[in-house]
C-alpha cells in the first residue's frame, strides 16, 4: 500500500471552475434567475487547503456565473488585484467572460482568451452545439485578430451522464473524437450535476471518468465547481431574489475518486 493521500491535488495544481459572488462589490445583475449567497475571494482562498500539497492555495480560473449576466467587473477586476497571490505570492489567476456580441468591441474581444458559453444556468436553455457555434461566429466578425485567436473548447457537464450505460449516451462518441484531435478538452467537474447519486463521490460516472482517462488523458482538466450552486429545479421568480444556499459536497471523495 502506498503512502499517497489521493484526496490531495498537487501544489501546483489548476482548479479551472471556480465562482465568486460577491455582491457588495459587485451588484448582481437584476434580471438574473437566482441570487446566491455571498462566496468571495476572500474565502475561495480559503477553500481546499486540506485538498493540496503542503495546504497550499491552488491556481485558479474565476468563469463568469449567470447572475452577473454579462457585466464581468469582477471577472476582470480580480486578476488585476490578485496578479500573485496565496500563500507564496505564486498562484495564478485568471478568468472566463460571459457576453454577448451585440455590445461587445473588437478591443474587448482581442484582451480575452477565454469565454463561456452557458446554455442552461439563466434560465434560459438552449441547443448548446447550435449557441456555441453561433458565438464563435459572431465573436469571429468583430475583427481580422480574433479571428485569428483560435481558441481551444472545452466542455464541461454534457460530457457526463449517468443511466444504464453512460458510455452509449448519445453523443459520447463524438465527443471522444472531438477530444482526440487536441482542439477540445473535457472538464471534469460538477459531478453532482450528472449523477444520480447525492452524496460521497458519485461512483455511478466512475465509467466515463474512466473511459476519459483511457482515451485521451492530455485532453481532460479538473475543476471544483465552488462552491457548489443549486440545481435550479426548485427555483421560482417568487423566490429569484430570495439568497440560496449552497449544495454541501464532499470534495475529498470526489478527488479520491478521480485520483484512483
Amino acid at each position: 500500500m502506498d503512502n499517497i493521500d489521493h484526496r490531495q491535488l498537487p501544489s501546483a495544481a489548476w482548479d479551472s471552475h471556480v465562482h465568486v459572488f460577491d455582491p457588495a462589490n459587485y451588484p448582481y445583475s437584476p434580471s438574473r434567475a437566482y441570487t446566491p449567497e455571498p462566496a468571495t475571494f476572500a474565502s475561495r482562498l480559503g477553500f481546499n487547503r486540506n485538498l493540496t500539497a503542503h495546504n497550499t492555495s491552488t491556481n485558479i480560473v474565476l468563469v463568469q456565473p449567470s447572475p452577473y449576466g454579462t457585466d464581468n467587473s469582477a471577472i476582470e477586476d480580480l486578476p488585476r488585484k490578485h496578479i500573485a497571490y496565496g500563500d507564496n505570492h505564486k498562484q495564478d489567476l485568471r478568468g472566463t467572460v460571459v457576453f454577448t456580441t451585440d455590445n461587445v468591441s473588437e478591443q474587448q474581444v482581442s484582451t480575452w482568451n477565454a469565454l463561456r458559453v452557458n446554455t442552461e444556468s439563466g434560465g434560459n436553455a438552449t441547443d448548446g452545439y447550435t449557441e456555441l457555434i453561433r458565438t464563435i461566429r459572431k465573436t469571429a466578425e468583430k475583427g481580422q485578430e480574433s479571428q485569428e485567436l483560435g481558441m481551444p473548447a472545452v466542455y464541461w457537464r454534457r460530457g457526463l451522464g449517468s443511466g444504464e450505460d453512460p458510455l452509449t449516451q448519445p453523443g459520447f462518441s463524438t465527443l471522444l473524437r472531438l477530444a482526440k484531435t487536441g482542439k477540445v478538452f473535457i472538464k471534469i467537474s460538477g459531478f453532482y450535476r450528472s449523477s444520480k447519486l447525492t452524496s460521497g463521490g458519485y461512483d455511478d460516472l466512475e465509467p466515463i471518468v474512466k473511459k476519459f482517462v483511457e482515451e485521451m488523458l492530455e485532453q481532460l482538466i479538473w475543476g471544483s465547481a465552488w462552491p457548489h450552486t443549486g440545481s435550479g429545479t426548485n427555483r421560482t421568480e417568487a423566490k429569484k431574489y430570495t439568497p440560496e444556499k449552497f449544495r454541501v459536497v464532499d470534495d475529498a471523495a470526489v478527488l479520491q475518486n478521480i485520483k484512483t
